[in-house]
């Protein structure tokens, strides 16, 4: 994928495969999220965030896969993520995820910046802080 600027690195774990060995496709989202979670821990943060009652993270809106070969029991998978459309709030993350270097699976996972209190119903979108925002971006030329 063109642009790619975030790569996650995870073997699949037995728990994870059907008696075949292979991997259960509702995975698929978990290990997107990991590599999203991993994207952030790397550059300083901690998500999602509970101070004094208050979360902070992203919810996921949207997940949308295309499942192009089956992965098995201890296979190294690299879950490379994209940042497609950012905007205010949301980010939708392109993702693919490979195995030595064979293309998986490929999509979309949209998520959206929210703060609140869930269990009071108060999680709403906020917009993305500028130190996020910054991270992003890609440069240009790549």
């Amino acid at each position: 994928m063109a642009n790619e600027f975030f790569s996650y690195s995870r073997r699949v774990n037995f728990a994870e495969t059907d008696a075949a060995g292979i991997a259960h496709f509702s995975n698929f989202p978990r290990w997107v999220e990991e590599a999203e979670l991993a994207f952030w821990r790397e550059r300083g943060f901690v998500l999602p965030k509970l101070a004094e009652g208050c979360l902070e993270g992203f919810p996921k809106v949207s997940f949308s896969i295309r499942h192009r070969s089956p992965v098995r029991f201890g296979d190294l998978l690299e879950v490379a993520l994209t940042p497609a459309c950012p905007s205010a709030s949301a980010i939708e993350w392109a993702f693919r995820i490979r195995r030595e270097g064979a293309l998986c699976a490929s999509g979309t996972m949209v998520v959206v910046f929210a703060s609140g209190n869930p269990l009071l119903g108060e999680l709403r979108s906020r917009t993305l802080p500028v130190e996020m925002e910054k991270l992003l971006r890609i440069p240009s030329g790549e």
